[in-house]
């Protein structure tokens, strides 16, 4: 039996199977950076303070913050940032009636124990945009028509510059000191 036979009569045998896919997904590919990820860093810096870095505060949750340093990111199969590392962080933004129009970033992590319980919560999705910046755009669905929401580190009795996302223009809440920023992904100066 020649090739063409043997493929013909196995092809027969087998069940055909139709895949449609439900979405085109266009990830921006982030910077090419040697074995440790990216950083998402400040442009410019913000109090003497250059990137963005996981907390994992006990009890409370995990949410980004500045650091002096950053934590390092990759992106996965649908363009979504992730920590670098391996991990099951699912992104998400808090909603809060004491913070209106300002949503705390956040992740929850089952193999952590780490889900907002009790907590309003939507997910957000954080991606790059285009070379050579790379800056990085949050959207929430239902928020800002489906805009990038601004990126602001806040400020409160409780927390010291955590990330939040707001609408444009939108005015700080009562209880919060918050700056916007603007941040970029870009290779470790190592």
């Amino acid at each position: 039996m020649d090739t063409v036979s043997t493929v013909a009569s196995t092809a027969t045998s087998l069940q055909t199977v139709v895949v449609t896919p439900t979405a085109t997904v266009t990830a921006i590919t982030p910077p090419q950076c040697t074995g440790t990820g990216f950083e998402l860093r400040f442009t410019p810096t913000v109090g003497g303070r250059y990137g963005l870095g996981f907390i994992n505060s006990i009890g409370q949750g995990i949410y980004l913050m500045s650091f002096q340093g950053s934590s390092r990111f990759s992106v996965d199969a649908n363009g979504q940032i992730t920590n670098f590392y391996p991990n099951d962080l699912q992104p998400l933004v808090i909603y809060s009636s004491a913070y209106p129009g300002y949503l705390q970033t956040a992740f929850k992590s089952v193999q952590l124990g780490v889900s907002y319980a009790g907590k309003q919560t939507a997910p957000v999705s954080c991606v790059l945009g285009p070379a050579p910046t790379y800056s990085l755009l949050c959207t929430v669905a239902g928020e800002n028509g489906g805009q990038p929401l601004v990126a602001a580190l806040c400020n409160s009795n409780s927390f010291f510059n955590y990330m939040f996302l707001h609408l444009p223009g939108a005015t700080t809440p009562t209880g919060l000191t918050c700056t916007d920023i603007s941040v970029a992904a870009s290779c470790p100066a190592t």
